[in-house]
C-alpha cells in the first residue's frame, strides 16, 4: 500500500473522501527455495518381550535416497520438458548452496522413470495414433547408434489440447509394438 495523502497539493485542504482506489498488480520472481524435510522413525523397546517396535516411515519414491518427490519431479520437468541438461541443473542448485552432481541426478532420473513406467504405459494405452520420426542418437561406444522415435499422441480428449502426449522409444520398442498390430494399421505415410 503506498502512503497515505494528508493535504491537498492544490489548495492545502485536509478534508477528504474516499474516492475508487487504483490498485497496480506487479509479477515479480520469488527465486527458488530448497528446504530439508526430517522424518524421525520412533521406535521402542518392550519391556516385556525384549522386542523392537518401530513407527512407519513414509514412503519415499528412491528408497534410502535423499530426493523427496517435489525435487525429482523438479528435476524430471527441467530434463525432459524444458530441456535443461543435469550438468546446467547441478550449477544451479550450487547457487543455491547445494551439492547435487550430474551423476546422482542421473542416477535420480533412472530410477524415476522406472517409477514412472507404469504411467507411460497406460497413457501410450490410450493412443489413437503413433507418429514417429526416426533419428540416431550418439552412444559412448562410437558404433552403437540406436534408432530414437518421437511418438505422439493426437488423441485431444485426454487433456490439455494443446499439449497432447509425447515420447521417445528406441527402435526396437517400436519394432515390438508394430509387430504386433494388424498389417493395415503399419502402413507409413
Amino acid at each position: 500500500m503506498t502512503r497515505n495523502v494528508d493535504i491537498c497539493p492544490t489548495c492545502g485542504g485536509a478534508s477528504f473522501l474516499k474516492a475508487a482506489d487504483r490498485v497496480v498488480q506487479v509479477l515479480e520472481h520469488v527465486p527458488a527455495s530448497v528446504k530439508i524435510v526430517r522424518h524421525v522413525e520412533k521406535r521402542m523397546i518392550c519391556r516385556d518381550g525384549d522386542t523392537t517396535v518401530a513407527g512407519e516411515m513414509p514412503t519415499l519414491p528412491i528408497e534410502r535416497g535423499k530426493p523427496g518427490p517435489g525435487l525429482l519431479a523438479h528435476i524430471m520437468i527441467a530434463k525432459f520438458d524444458d530441456h535443461i541438461p543435469l550438468y546446467r541443473l547441478s550449477e544451479m542448485y550450487e547457487r543455491l548452496g547445494i551439492d547435487i552432481s550430474r551423476s546422482v541426478m542421473a542416477d535420480w532420473v533412472g530410477r524415476a522413470s522406472s517409477l514412472l513406467a507404469p504411467l507411460v504405459s497406460a497413457t501410450r494405452a490410450h493412443s489413437a495414433s503413433l507418429h514417429s520420426n526416426e533419428n540416431n542418437a550418439p552412444s559412448n561406444a562410437g558404433t552403437k547408434h540406436p534408432e530414437l522415435f518421437r511418438s505422439a499422441n493426437r488423441n485431444r480428449q485426454l487433456g490439455n489440447p494443446r499439449k497432447p502426449f509425447s515420447g521417445l522409444d528406441n527402435a526396437s520398442q517400436i519394432r515390438r509394438c508394430l509387430s504386433s498390430l494388424p498389417t493395415a494399421e503399419k502402413t507409413k505415410r
